[in-house]
């Protein structure tokens, strides 16, 4: 969201990120994100109840949040304004508040929550407060067809639904020398299972004398996956860098060999996710290896700009690296191609794709 803000501002947009409280400067929340400051972005921080801080007392953290945020948007609304949300309890609110407010709410979806949700007690209340999001919402922005087509089999929605992927700062790998091994696999991003980051660590059984570097996650995650390394022999390969500064993320990448996204079959990463590192590995020209599912394959091409193969499949994965490895042809036809594809998705072009769907509610 932070690049989405960034990128309409240089659009020439007056944007206004509201976000809670914290120890950062907007110059060192930009900075986090390789940004500079730009004149038509404010970062407005409201006061954000945080449970660690009031543990024991029962309290509505995001009602605080939530009635700050209000009074923000009524001090800086115009008539040609536009709420761009993402967040579904922060969506419920401010259309409940739409009386008051009386300028369009667009929301971005990224996901269909009562699906999704691990906690089964949840189901019921994230359905009702989807089905009030999508049936009141003036205009949604899903970053998958697949989950396009999902929200409007699954719910009554009252606006256009328009399709705009994440995208990549292409200026991050630009000049960047790049230094390859043959020898080096590289994974960015969290560790959820439904990553499966699990997966890729398996497949190293099967390719031998090469290293795997696992860029980002928690130490629950990593904790979790050192254990899968261990059970399958391959310790001494594979590295956990946890999370890094987005600079170093591309020196990681510039000397990797193999670029992998072993996604698995959940709903999430089969119809979902548009994953920020899919447009990074593309943009830095490192041969890329994906589970073949359908939200991969509207970005993807096996055998064009990247190599497909089965989810949660080592031997598939480590077949697909070992083809890139061994076949430096291959290599540079996918690479060079997924460099041609990604300038169409780059954070300018996701910002003129917003405006474009938004000038309908500006007339």
């Amino acid at each position: 969201m932070v690049h989405t803000c960034h990128a309409l501002a240089r659009s020439g947009v007056n944007v206004d990120l509201i976000c809670g409280k914290s120890e950062s400067s907007d110059i060192e929340i930009l900075q986090y994100y390789g940004l500079s400051p730009h004149q038509n972005l404010r970062i407005n921080k409201i006061p954000l109840l945080r449970s660690d801080d009031f543990k024991g007392i029962r309290i509505s953290w995001h009602g605080v949040f939530n009635a700050f945020c209000l009074l923000k948007l009524l001090s800086i609304r115009t008539n040609s304004s536009i709420i761009f949300v993402r967040h579904i309890g922060i969506a419920r609110y401010l259309l409940r508040m739409q009386w008051l407010i009386r300028i369009p709410i667009l929301f971005e979806s990224h996901e269909i929550f009562f699906i999704t949700t691990e906690n089964k007690k949840k189901v019921r209340k994230l359905k009702k407060i989807e089905e009030y999001i999508y049936k009141e919402s003036d205009g949604i922005i899903t970053i998958t067809n697949g989950l396009k087509n999902r929200i409007f089999e699954l719910f009554d929605v009252k606006g256009q639904i328009h399709v705009i992927p994440d995208g990549v700062d292409l200026s991050s790998f630009s000049g960047r020398m790049v230094s390859r091994s043959g020898k080096k696999i590289c994974y960015t991003g969290q560790l959820y299972e439904w990553k499966g980051v699990d997966v890729l660590i398996s497949a190293m059984r099967h390719i031998p004398y090469v290293e795997l570097v696992i860029i980002g996650g928690d130490d629950r995650g990593i904790e979790r996956l050192r254990k899968v390394a261990s059970e399958n022999g391959v310790s001494e390969r594979v590295s956990f860098k946890g999370d890094v500064p987005h600079n170093e993320v591309m020196r990681f990448l510039s000397e990797a060999d193999v670029a992998v996204i072993p996604l698995t079959k959940d709903h999430i990463s089969a119809y979902y996710t548009s994953p920020l590192k899919l447009f990074e590995y593309m943009s830095a020209g490192v041969p890329i290896v994906a589970s073949d599912l359908p939200s991969i394959r509207e970005i993807l091409r096996n055998g064009e700009n990247a190599i497909l193969v089965k989810s949660e499949d080592p031997e598939a994965i480590a077949t697909g690296v070992r083809m890139i490895l061994n076949d430096k042809g291959l290599a540079e036809k996918i690479s060079n191609q997924a460099m041609i594809d990604v300038k169409g998705y780059t954070w300018d072009k996701r910002a003129e794709r917003i405006i474009s769907f938004v000038e309908g509610f500006w007339g």
